[in-house]
């Protein structure tokens, strides 16, 4: 979608309704008509009747978000940011929906995108993060990333617009990020600013450090991470502040423990781990395989790779390379048909994509352990994957980005 309006808001042509909705769509949509016309209308919920202002029309179909709700579903509750209601800010645009049917609204989608793209059928449950339910799904982001406007103020843009919003609360945000206020503060105009709160080294503790982003002006070198698990070693990474981290304060120790779960008794094994990042899965698949086995990582991004290679210092059972994953695969680093017995792959929103895909079904692992934080893509890949003899043997979904209509899932496939 363009990122603004064809219209102002106050053109009354630009507003439709009454409209009932139907079931959700991927991208925190529903579903209604107008016209004869399909809309993808949001800030609304399935069964209400709304007005809504159209923000873009194609060919085929509108897209419109809500003015004003007619009838309400049981589902709705008051908006926990009201900047980012239907007119403000982006960020939380399932925050107008009761913490419990948001996970069931994901499910919905990643079972619809399976059904729809990958012609599987499979259930899902969207799993919530330990103590995410206690805090009504707030405080949970790790990372986040403002603009300033033009007078120096932390501000957020408008859905689908260029629009900046001056803001002055982000409850999303952890607790330590909220507690310092950054929008308190006046910014040089037109800066973009990330403030990450992460976990430290056990002997340091939690820091807040705050970097400008794009200045020419380097931040600090490294922060520190430290991911508990549940009956195993703890692990502490040295990650770039602006580099890719997951953004939920616990979804490193969520999906590595699902992970290696899904994988198994990995004792000996030869592991691939594409698209590591700074080695999040690296490090704990070093340990799994043991100084019998061998992990060959791979990252694109060549800062990621340096800190992955930091992180897995000290484990020489891992390898990683940096460069494109699908470039790398051919080589002969990656191993023959037969020598790899698993691969873990966490690919950018896009997917892995046909080539990738290709590569590993050439290699012929016995299982595959795919993360996705879109349902299209994974469903796109698992449809690949299924033709080419791969069963889907488990799916897991985690709710990572409460206030969102973001998802995480994780697929286990296994060699038919």
């Amino acid at each position: 979608m363009p990122e603004t309006a064809s219209k102002t808001e106050t053109d009354p042509s630009q507003r439709i309704g009454p409209l009932r909705l139907g079931p959700v769509a991927h991208g925190g949509f529903c579903v209604a008509r107008w016209e004869g016309l399909v809309v993808f209308v949001s800030g609304g919920l399935p069964g209400e009747s709304v007005q809504a202002l159209v923000t873009q029309r194609q060919s085929r179909c509108w897209f419109a978000r809500t003015l004003e709700v007619l009838e309400a579903s049981p589902d709705r509750v008051d908006h926990v940011w009201p900047l980012a209601g239907t007119s403000g800010v982006g960020g939380a645009d399932l925050g107008h929906v009761r913490l419990e049917a948001q996970r069931d609204w994901k499910a919905a989608v990643i079972t619809g995108q399976l059904r729809r793209i990958g012609h599987l059928d499979a259930a899902v449950t969207v799993e919530a993060a330990p103590g995410d339910q206690a805090r009504g799904g707030l405080a949970w982001r790790s990372r986040v990333e403002f603009t300033a406007d033009q007078r120096g103020r932390l501000a957020m843009y408008a859905p689908w617009s260029d629009r900046l919003v001056p803001i002055d609360s982000m409850p999303l945000a952890h607790e330590d990020i909220q507690a310092a206020q950054p929008w308190a503060e006046t910014y040089r105009p037109h800066s973009r600013m990330a403030w990450v709160r992460s976990s430290g080294r056990p002997d340091q503790g939690p820091r807040l450090t705050a970097v400008e982003l794009a200045s020419g002006t380097p931040g600090p070198g490294v922060v520190w991470e430290h991911v508990e698990l549940a009956s195993r070693d703890d692990l502490v990474y040295r990650v770039d502040p602006t580099g890719f981290w997951q953004v939920h304060r616990l979804a490193p120790a969520v999906l590595v423990q699902a992970a290696l779960s899904e994988l198994g008794d990995l004792s000996g094994a030869t592991v691939l781990d594409l698209y590591c990042g700074a080695g999040l899965f690296t490090l704990p698949l070093a340990q799994a395989v043991g100084s019998s086995g061998r992990v060959q990582a791979i990252e694109g991004d060549t800062v990621a790779a340096a800190n992955a290679r930091l992180n897995c210092a000290d484990w020489p059972q891992a390898r990683v390379w940096a460069g494109p994953v699908a470039k790398l695969l051919s080589r002969p680093a990656a191993g023959g048909p037969g020598s790899v017995q698993a691969v873990l792959l966490d690919p950018p929103r896009r997917g892995a994509g046909r080539a990738v895909i290709d590569q590993l079904v050439g290699l012929g692992p016995d299982r595959i352990v795919y993360l996705a934080c879109d349902p299209a893509a994974l469903a796109r890949d698992l449809a690949w994957l299924h033709q080419a003899g791969y069963r889907l043997d488990h799916l897991r979904a985690f709710d990572l980005f409460p206030m969102t209509h973001h998802v995480e899932a994780m697929a286990t496939l296994v060699r038919a």
